[in-house]
């Protein structure tokens, strides 16, 4: 009805109340109505921390994950990634991780792969690219449409805008935006984002990258068997 329903409800005679359940309803719908309203997908940023505020260690070998959480919170975090329509990572994530970014612990789809790598230097073996879900790479220079992979050329300085602009014209609602710590800053710098979910774990590394500062919002924690789950929602977005 465009809008216009329940004003011809009211119209013809029939009662209608509205407003039954609103804030659940708004809650179950929020990425329907953030991409909507606010022309952009709804933002979730996720990280796993030590407990004295590490994302890494400092001796963290390259090109293998270094686990944080426990086995039942990794097992979430892909119940998570099966949530949403997009996950995005920077290039350092792929390069110091080579993460698969999939649903492998949980029966679900998996999500789009978007990859900020302005420069273009992702390694060709990286999991990324192996064509397991659709993926997106935003670069600086190369745009071409190949059979597992898109490349989608940004201005450098435009990244996040840009990649923004590209999830809006292709629909994109949702987005968990899983690291590394630099890209979760950026968008925290912005004030581009509307939940964080952070599970902190009880192992000290005293040293390594640090996480990013926990941000003002409506914060709840719970305990998750061995970890702590921080959910701080966005109040000014």
């Amino acid at each position: 009805m465009a809008g216009r329903g329940i004003a011809a409800l009211k119209a013809a005679g029939v009662e209608v109340i509205s407003g039954v359940l609103e804030a659940a309803c708004l809650e179950l719908n929020k990425r329907f109505y953030c991409f909507h309203t606010k022309k952009r997908p709804y933002i979730i940023l996720k990280w796993a921390q030590t407990a004295d505020g590490y994302i890494a260690p400092e001796d963290d070998k390259k090109g293998e994950v270094f686990w944080i959480s426990d086995a039942n919170s990794q097992q979430l975090a892909h119940r998570w990634r099966a949530e949403e329509h997009a996950i995005l990572v920077g290039r350092k994530t792929v390069d110091n991780d080579n993460p698969q970014l999939t649903t492998r612990k949980w029966t679900g789809s998996n999500p789009i792969r978007l990859v900020i790598d302005p420069n273009n230097s992702i390694d060709e073996n990286a999991h990324i690219l192996n064509g397991a879900a659709k993926t997106v790479v935003f670069n600086n220079s190369i745009n071409k449409k190949e059979a597992n992979v898109n490349w989608v050329a940004i201005a450098k300085t435009e990244m996040v805008k840009g990649v923004m602009n590209w999830c809006a014209a292709n629909e994109i609602q949702s987005i968990m935006v899983e690291g590394g710590a630099a890209t979760i800053d950026g968008f925290l710098t912005i004030n581009l984002w509307d939940e964080c979910r952070v599970l902190e774990a009880g192992k000290l590394v005293g040293n390594g990258i640090k996480a990013p500062q926990l941000p003002e919002g409506k914060k709840a924690s719970k305990k998750i068997v061995g970890d702590i789950l921080h959910l701080i929602v966005n109040e000014r977005p």
